[in-house]
């Protein structure tokens, strides 16, 4: 199986906490695939749009544990919807950071876009506290190119230091 190089693209670091985005636009079309970096520093939940695409052709799927109530595992599915998130099931300890990864496969495809999610909170809401970890899976229902990553916090806006680089994998 061929080796993968990660190349940096560009990244964002918001310098106060007063906006609910943060985006990276101008992503050359010469990777096979994406690596999308989130580190948030706030509570806030990250909804992402491909191209700031506001159109209702997003779908997730979602497998969290712990779940709300301290057991072990969650399944969530959503979509149509006009973004493409990957949120809690519970309340992000603001003391630390909440870590998202997606990987974008063959984003500049003519057909849909899938990403595979991994995120990491701690939350204090879950009975159980401590650690979560997510597993989603996001479909994109374009034909078009991703060439900008804008990422939403849920609700309120997202911490000084918060930070988004995005990474072009190619394979060789």
């Amino acid at each position: 199986m061929p080796a993968a190089t990660y190349d940096f693209i560009g990244a964002a670091t918001l310098n106060d906490g007063t906006t609910d985005v943060i985006s990276v636009t101008s992503i050359p079309s010469t990777y096979t695939d994406l690596r999308v970096q989130l580190n948030i520093l706030s509570g806030a939940y990250p909804i992402l749009r491909f191209n700031n695409d506001g159109s209702n052709i997003y779908y997730t799927v979602a497998y969290q544990s712990p779940s709300s109530d301290g057991g072990s595992i969650q399944a969530t599915s959503n979509g149509p919807t006009t973004f493409m998130y990957a949120n809690s099931n519970g309340t992000a300890n603001t003391s630390y950071p909440s870590i998202y990864t997606y990987d974008v496969f063959n984003y500049t495809a003519s057909e849909f876009k899938m990403a595979l999610i991994n995120g990491t909170n701690d939350i204090t809401s879950v009975s159980a506290g401590g650690i979560q970890s997510e597993r989603w899976v996001g479909i994109w229902n374009n034909t078009t190119a991703v060439s900008s990553v804008y990422v939403y916090a849920a609700s309120g806006t997202f911490a000084a230091g918060t930070n988004l680089q995005i990474y072009g994998i190619k394979k060789e």
